[in-house]
C-alpha cells in the first residue's frame, strides 16, 4: 500500500453505526478541521447483499424528529470522557 501525505497534516477518521446507518467523518488530527465524511445506510447493504433487483422494505417504524438548542458543554464534557479514556 502507499503511503500519501495529506497537505492538512495526519488524519483521524470517526465510524459511527448502529442497526440503520454508518457514518465516517475524517478530520485534520492537528485541528479538528473537517476534511470529509460520507453516510452509507444498513439497507442500501443489505440490497446490494441480496443481488435483488428491487430494494427489500425497511419498516422504519414511528420516525420522530427533535430539535433544541446547540449545548457545547456537553460536547467538551464527551471530548474530555473521550480523551480520559483513550486506550481502554
Amino acid at each position: 500500500m502507499a503511503k500519501t501525505h495529506h497537505p492538512k497534516g495526519p488524519l483521524v477518521a470517526g465510524v459511527y453505526s448502529s442497526t440503520q446507518s454508518v457514518m465516517v467523518v475524517i478530520r485534520s488530527a492537528h485541528t479538528g478541521e473537517l476534511i470529509r465524511q460520507g453516510r452509507g445506510a444498513a439497507r442500501e447493504a443489505a440490497w446490494a447483499l441480496s443481488g435483488d433487483a428491487v430494494a427489500p422494505h425497511w419498516n422504519l417504524g414511528d420516525v420522530t424528529s427533535a430539535h433544541t438548542v446547540a449545548t457545547p458543554e456537553v460536547v467538551e464534557r464527551y471530548r474530555l470522557l473521550r480523551d480520559r479514556t483513550e486506550g481502554w
